[in-house]
């Protein structure tokens, strides 16, 4: 498997698990949507760390 592959496989989970906890959560109305959101934020890619990184 290419690391381009896995790092599409990957982000695709990522994006899929953060929906599902949305939506649970929204269901659930355990959080303010803004509130929701911003916990859901993660960077992404290989200079996630890295400041200045998109």
């Amino acid at each position: 498997m290419r690391d381009e592959d896995i790092e599409q496989a990957a982000d695709l989970f990522l994006t899929l698990w953060q929906e599902n906890i949305r939506l649970w959560a929204t269901e659930k109305d355990l959080l303010p949507h803004a509130e929701l959101a911003e916990l859901l934020e993660v960077p992404l890619g290989p200079n996630a760390n890295q400041e200045g990184a998109p």
